[in-house]
């Protein structure tokens, strides 16, 4: 029997309609408190972090390589003391933003850990809010583009919403920027991405009644601008079908260089197209044997081009 919480797992491949049984991911992990378990997965990559306190608080990791079958043995990644992790991972690069202690349990401080390798091995940490009370932070990633959200009381509010990114896949971070001012608490925030957009959710009592809130930026998931002017810009994947039976029609904002490179993956995780070009077309239509033979059923479209990654569900008939 379990001395204390334990990680658990459960998956559906009929996209949510129907459910495996769960199953304990760190049976052989020492029976000690383990929660606030955070996931994300690129590929055939399922990665999970929580909070473990089997020593002292620690950030701990594990992973699968085969979508959720098979579970490699947990480890930690961070120093301790550490608690409320998130994660984010694109192609190999995992992200994983956390709440530090080690000035002490009354003053965490947001600090950000990457791996290059889908797991492998993990860089030193980065200190991404160095003032007191800042914790339970979410992360979110599109490409090369890393946003990170938290709640903090640096001037003395009782919480407040912060935001930073970095446009290089964690290597460097901008400035940090407040996203609410109110005299009410808000807290436990999470971010997520959609093409340009990035969107932020958190817990909010201004009302004096806890409710959700609501913000995004419109530009957020964009290129560096200054002064008015797009330094880096990425084509923007525009459309694709729903369905499909013989062929795949792709449309993007405008053509222009860089590389493009598009999979077919089926709802195991098992990529059954694939192709790659040398230069982005305003218009591509893609149909071969490989298409064509396909069973019916649900299929995931993955289209990445020039760092920024974008995925849709498509559906193929007869």
């Amino acid at each position: 029997m379990s001395a204390g919480p334990q990680i658990y797992y459960t998956r559906s491949l009929d996209n949510g309609t129907t459910w495996e049984a769960e199953r304990n991911i760190t049976p052989g992990a020492p029976p000690a408190g383990k929660n606030l378990a955070s996931v994300a997965v690129s590929d055939s990559i399922v990665h999970v972090t929580w909070m473990d306190t089997r020593s002292a608080p620690q950030i701990y990791y594990t992973r699968s390589l085969d979508n959720g079958v098979t579970w490699e043995t947990d480890r930690s990644i961070t120093p301790a003391p550490a608690q409320f992790a998130s994660v984010a991972a694109v192609d190999s690069i995992v992200h994983v933003a956390y709440a530090d202690f080690r000035n002490g349990m009354d003053v965490p401080m947001i600090y950000y850990t990457r791996s290059l390798d889908d797991g492998t091995t993990w860089e030193t940490e980065t200190m991404l809010a160095d003032d007191s009370s800042s914790w339970y932070p979410s992360v979110a990633v599109s490409g090369s583009h890393v946003h990170v959200v938290w709640p903090d009381n640096r001037n003395g509010d009782i919480s407040e919403i912060y935001y930073t990114r970095s446009l290089d896949n964690g290597t460097t971070w901008g400035s940090d920027v407040r996203l609410t001012d109110h005299l009410s608490e808000s807290r436990e925030p999470s971010v997520a991405v959609s093409g340009s957009y990035v969107h932020v959710v958190w817990h909010d009592d201004r009302d004096l009644n806890w409710e959700i809130y609501y913000k995004r930026d419109p530009t957020g998931n964009v290129g560096i601008t200054e002064q008015g002017e797009v330094l880096a810009r990425q084509p923007r994947f525009l459309f694709a079908p729903s369905f499909f039976s013989e062929q795949i029609t792709l449309r993007f904002e405008e053509a222009q260089g860089g590389s493009l490179k598009i999979a077919l993956y089926d709802v195991l995780g098992v990529s059954v197209f694939s192709v790659a070009y040398d230069a982005v077309p305003a218009l591509l239509s893609m149909g071969d044997a490989r298409i064509a033979r396909l069973a019916p059923g649900v299929y995931f479209l993955r289209i990445d081009a020039d760092g920024q990654t974008e995925t849709q569900k498509l559906i193929k008939f007869n």
